[in-house]
């Protein structure tokens, strides 16, 4: 039978591929068919029926009860996932209340894939009422509030969300996401005779670890209203400077009224403070006149001018800047003093030149800045014997020094090893940098490098003006010697989720690295509080803590205080120790 359509309840049931098998003598039949609704789309549902019992009337074959129940199928769809639902409340952080009015996301894949967003209740109740089974993490946004995610601990943290398992048709209840309130900063700014600056830009720098050394970045930026006033919000717990400039090209002033950022009054921002009346006057700084110059041998470039200051809080922060093309620049407005002129070709692969000078009377022409050539360096890769060893690989070169570059110049310089185990770099600007290599054949890595013979401590290499600088990359086929046990809280207990922060005890070796530093890192304990990872050849301080603490933490006053009263490991081989989490 190929079709069979039954209209029950103003339902229509259409069966397709209608098969019955009588069994002799029992009086037992076997059906099978497609039930395929016609209110719905799609193939339809496999059914199987058996053993139905048979009545038999002139000679036609009824089914009965296999009938009846085919009926009862016809809505019939294959077992599908059970909506779960996600019940939660955000709270505030200094409060514990419920906060009213937060944009609450649920994602996938921590945090790369936004999938839906609810708003949460008055007394800060929210629900995502249909979650399709899977991992997911829960995020927070509120006017005023930093950011905030589930299992986030501290203002400053910055690990993993945590993230939650759901089965099919599961409730998952009473989860917490605590959000902090954000910083604020408000003022206004004025010229020289108190008028105020309209549309001048303000810019807040919060103090980071660049390399193990202090610096201000810029976190935030506002422009002035009509009556100069400025308000910067959002900001994290931290120390800040904050500066302004105007639309007339006159050269950035910090709060209260220094172009010198170390001049500058530093703001301590904490969660939820308010810090009115910063008003920054450009008046006590003399606008003098104009620098003119030339540029020899290069077409296109930046030219950018700095206040010569060493130690400057703020280091990527021109005082003025301009383009030629020409080879031509030129800069009004500029106040006596030391100053530094960074030219920055437009072509990547040429060096970027400093070139001091000293401003003393209105107008300086005709400065001449010749291009520098930048050093390189040179070098090939050994193995423990110091014979050459012809493998493939990229080498990575990155400023190691905290010296923050222009944009597109902070990205990593990558240069391939040729047949022979050697490479050179393009031309360099003069600095420190770290040396890495990435694509090795599997089992091989980097174990120390030699600079004129002598090895460098934390793979540092310092890159002149003009001369090559000769290099040995040493690499083994090992893996590193490993730190490896388990973190208790103070009643004993494994603790999982702590944080261990491993560095070296030698202070030297607290400046002057990249981005990914192989002796300075954080590790967080397993679900059984215990923890493993790499590190090389060295003694190290391990301090084990319940909270995160302030990020960036590679800094050598944090480290100071971190060092206090803290477990010390030697690591030649396999080291293990057991820690207490404070």
């Amino acid at each position: 039978m190929d079709e069979v359509s039954v209209r029950t309840s103003g339902m229509t049931t259409t069966f397709t591929h209608f098969k019955i098998l009588l069994v002799a003598g029992r009086g037992l039949l076997s059906v099978s068919a497609r039930v395929r609704d016609k209110t719905r789309t799609g193939g339809g549902t496999a059914l199987q029926l058996s053993r139905c019992p048979l009545r038999s009337v002139r000679g036609l074959l009824v089914v009965v009860l296999c009938l009846d129940v085919a009926i009862a199928f016809a809505a019939y769809e294959a077992p599908q996932a059970k909506p779960a639902q996600i019940v939660g409340r955000v709270v505030d952080a200094s409060s514990n209340q419920g906060v009213a009015g937060a944009t609450v996301s649920l994602s996938a894949n921590l945090g790369r894939t936004m999938l839906v967003n609810v708003t949460s209740a008055t007394d800060g109740s929210f629900v995502f009422p249909a979650v399709p089974p899977g991992i997911y993490a829960v995020f927070v946004k509120k006017l005023g509030y930093l950011p905030g995610r589930l299992g986030q601990r501290t203002p400053l943290d910055n690990l993993r969300p945590t993230e939650v398992t759901i089965a099919n048709g599961q409730r998952v209840g009473d989860l917490t996401v605590v959000i902090w309130r954000a910083g604020i900063v408000s003022g206004a700014a004025f010229d020289e005779v108190g008028t105020p600056l309209v549309e001048a830009t303000v810019q807040a720098f919060r103090e980071t670890y660049n390399a193990g050394y202090s610096s201000f970045v810029s976190a935030a930026t506002a422009k002035t209203d009509d009556r100069g006033e400025y308000r910067l919000s959002s900001l994290l717990p931290g120390r800040y400077v904050v500066s302004v400039r105007s639309t007339e090209g006159l050269a950035a002033v910090f709060f209260p009224g220094s172009i010198r950022s170390l001049e500058a009054t530093v703001l301590e921002i904490s969660t939820g403070t308010e810090i009115p009346g910063t008003n920054i006057h450009v008046g006590g700084v003399k606008q003098r006149g104009a620098l003119r110059g030339r540029i020899r041998g290069v077409d296109g470039a930046q030219v950018r001018l700095f206040v010569d200051e060493p130690g400057a809080r703020v280091s990527d922060l021109p005082l003025l800047e301009t383009d030629t093309n020409d080879g031509t620049f030129l800069f009004e407005g500029v106040p006596l003093g030391y100053f530094l002129i960074q030219l920055i070709p437009k072509d990547l692969k040429l060096p970027i030149t400093n070139s001091v000078i000293v401003i003393d009377r209105e107008a300086i022409k005709d400065i001449q800045i010749e291009p520098i050539a930048g050093g390189r360096i040179v070098g090939r890769v050994n193995d423990v014997t110091g014979s050459p060893v012809t493998i493939s690989g990229t080498i990575g070169v990155r400023r190691a020094d905290g010296v923050r570059m222009p944009p597109l110049r902070e990205s990593l310089h990558r240069y391939s090893l040729d047949g022979t185990g050697s490479f050179t770099t393009g031309p360099l600007t003069p600095g420190k940098y770290t040396i890495g290599l990435a694509d090795l054949a599997p089992g091989w890595r980097l174990d120390s490098i030699q600079v004129n013979g002598v090895t460098s401590a934390g793979e540092v290499v310092t890159v002149g003006d003009q001369e090559n600088v000769p290099v040995a990359l040493r690499v083994v086929k090992s893996p590193w010697p490993s730190i490896s046990g388990r973190v208790f809280d103070s009643r004993g207990g494994s603790m999982a989720g702590a944080l261990i922060y491993v560095f070296p005890t030698n202070r030297a070796l607290w400046r002057d690295f990249g981005p990914a530093p192989s002796r300075l890192r954080m590790l967080v304990t397993r679900t059984d509080g215990t923890f493993t990872a790499e590190f090389p050849r060295g003694e190290y301080f391990l301090a084990a803590r319940i909270q995160p603490i302030q990020d960036p933490w590679m800094g050598a006053p944090i480290l100071e205080q971190l060092a206090i009263d803290t477990p010390k490991v030697l690591v030649t081989s396999t080291a293990q120790i057991n820690l207490t989490a404070k």
